[in-house]
């Protein structure tokens, strides 16, 4: 029999993640999850949902970008020298 829904325990387990980052996620609303008392509770049907509906978003994105799966790389920022320790930061101008 499987189980209907797991605890934020298990669901860190099972995506190798931390427990923090699954129950800030589900705090954040970006995993769908409901609060019972202290506990956070994520229903298989919930997640399996989620899980489709994300993957059909990325499909998406990807075939208007023109992409065949690739992803597009954030823009390149210029670095910035380090300061040294008490030094201030003066704007130019």
């Amino acid at each position: 029999m499987t189980r209907e829904f797991f605890t934020a325990h298990e669901l860190s387990a099972l995506l190798g993640v931390s427990q923090h980052v699954v129950c800030r996620a589900a705090s954040t609303g970006q995993l769908p999850a409901r609060r019972v008392g202290r506990r956070w509770i994520f229903l298989r049907s919930a997640l399996e949902s989620w899980f489709r509906v994300d993957a059909v978003n990325v499909a998406i994105k990807d075939r208007n970008r023109g992409n065949r799966g690739e992803r597009t790389r954030a823009p390149r920022v210029a670095p910035v020298a380090p300061r040294k320790r008490g030094e201030m930061l003066v704007e130019a101008g």
